[in-house]
């Protein structure tokens, strides 16, 4: 079992790759292009893709969710705000600020919320997530103080970008909650994520036509394409993968290495020039959260052990 866990561990920092790359591109990219059309035309493709193989490899998997519909409704609204959310964010914050925020704060949310419900969270993984919460804080107030100077957007809609990185954040909580019901439930991967999306793409599509100016090119299609099986199918499937092996804790806070993975990208791709105080910021969040991980993953192996005595 412990091996599981790590293995889990392992899918959701493939996942982590994927998206911090795509994070990185997408920052460049939505400048020239509409945020509404990418992700409605994006996730039509997944959703198609998802379909045709569940429906192909396991038909029977749809009557379970029959039963859980109140569950694939909230399933559909986290999901929107997942995505609507992270796009608003990766527009108006440079990527490695937007991803700090989204994935590296996670940790703290679900702590929070399993502390709630009156579950146990260790000392050790309490006091990780407490100097996360921290540096985030401090994160924010270095962004306006100084990286408003680097970005193409004035102060109000940084602060913007900020308030919809947080909401993103809780919906993911939230979003790996749900998920972590479904693989307990044995519901296949591809059949949970062929249900996931059909509200996100009537409310991003239902937004098209009040945009003004829209401009939409050949070459626009070839990278949504690509986003679409790379940045959607294939890293929500190898997040989805992740989750099911390991614990909710653990994927929020493997999330949190993000940040890290998206820096070191951002400073190759972009112009955002590097700044002692953001690297350490990170640095120490990721810190933290491999701490945790690390931490977490041996009492559960002990815990799964059995005695030889």
């Amino acid at each position: 079992m412990g091996e599981r866990y790590f293995v889990g561990v392992l899918l959701v920092l493939l996942y982590v790759a994927i998206a911090s790359t795509q994070s990185v591109v997408l920052n460049i990219w939505l400048v020239s292009i509409n945020v509404f059309v990418m992700v409605a035309i994006s996730f039509t493709i997944a959703t198609a893709v998802f379909s045709a193989i569940a429906m192909y490899k396991q038909p029977r998997s749809f009557r379970p969710l029959l039963a859980e519909w109140r569950m694939v409704v909230a399933f559909n609204v986290v999901t929107l705000c997942n995505w609507l959310f992270y796009f608003l964010s990766v527009k108006y914050l440079e990527p490695s600020v937007a991803v700090t925020i989204t994935q590296g704060f996670g940790p703290v949310v679900m702590t929070s919320w399993l502390l709630f419900r009156k579950e146990k969270v260790s000392a050790f993984t309490q006091t990780c997530h407490l100097i996360t919460l921290f540096a985030v804080a401090i994160l924010c107030i270095h962004v306006f103080v100084s990286r408003s100077a680097y970005s193409a957007y004035d102060n109000s809609q940084m602060f913007l970008g900020m308030v919809f990185a947080f909401l993103c954040c809780i919906s993911i909580t939230a979003t790996v909650v749900i998920s972590k019901k479904f693989a307990v439930a044995k519901i296949p991967a591809t059949t949970m994520l062929s249900v996931r999306f059909p509200l996100l793409i009537v409310v991003t599509g239902a937004f098209i036509p009040f945009q003004q100016t829209l401009t939409f090119k050949q070459e626009d299609m070839f990278a949504i394409l690509a986003v679409s099986l790379v940045g959607v199918c294939t890293s929500i499937y190898v997040l989805q993968r992740g989750i099911e092996k390991t614990s909710s804790l653990a994927v929020s806070t493997s999330l949190a290495i993000s940040p890290l993975v998206v820096l070191g990208i951002q400073s190759v791709l972009t112009g955002y020039p590097l700044s002692n105080m953001l690297v350490g910021l990170v640095s120490l969040i990721v810190t933290v959260s491999i701490a945790s991980v690390l931490y977490e993953g041996n009492v559960f192996k002990k815990q799964k052990t059995p005695s030889m005595g």
